[in-house]
């Protein structure tokens, strides 16, 4: 996946780019069938290349698929940490 388009699902967006092992962070901004998404990846040194933690909102989400919007013009806070 390229890091400044996460994946869209009929689900929600996926959120799992495969970054270079020395990328340690990166920030995109995304819209989504009305919604803004605001993504912060962060890969620290060791880090899997995978999505360990995905919080959206400041909630621990399972996996890695952001929720779709429940309402117009939804912004979600996105960290994934992989």
């Amino acid at each position: 996946m390229d890091p400044g388009h996460p994946a869209p699902s009929t689900d929600g967006l996926r959120i799992d780019p495969s970054l270079p092992a020395d990328w340690g962070e990166f920030k995109v901004t995304r819209r989504f069938r009305g919604a803004t998404y605001r993504i912060t990846v962060r890969q620290p040194k060791g880090g899997t290349g995978r999505v360990t933690r995905l919080t959206v909102d400041g909630r621990a989400v399972e996996g890695n698929l952001v929720p779709l919007p429940t309402r117009p013009d939804q912004v979600f806070e996105v960290e994934a940490l992989y």
